[in-house]
């Protein structure tokens, strides 16, 4: 069995926020992003969304993404 090392504590102060937190939450947005395909508008993502369901299947939703301004398809919410 591997030999687990245990997790340092990372020095915090009550209440204040780590200075990297933001860029840490940039970087995975952005990794996010760049997995996802990239549509230039909404009526293109729409036209992929109904292309990619057969039948009457949930769709997928359009959205404009906040990081590179494209578009996007996620999942419909319950």
């Amino acid at each position: 069995m591997p030999r687990r090392h245990p997790r340092r504590p990372v020095a915090r102060h009550a209440g204040v926020p780590r200075v990297d937190a933001g860029l840490e939450r940039e970087r995975r947005a952005r990794a996010a992003c760049a997995a996802k395909d990239r549509y230039e508008t909404e009526s293109e993502a729409r036209a992929m969304s109904l292309m990619h369901v057969p039948g009457r299947g949930n769709r997928s939703v359009a959205y404009q993404c906040p990081v590179c301004g494209g578009w996007h398809l996620t999942s419909p919410r319950p």
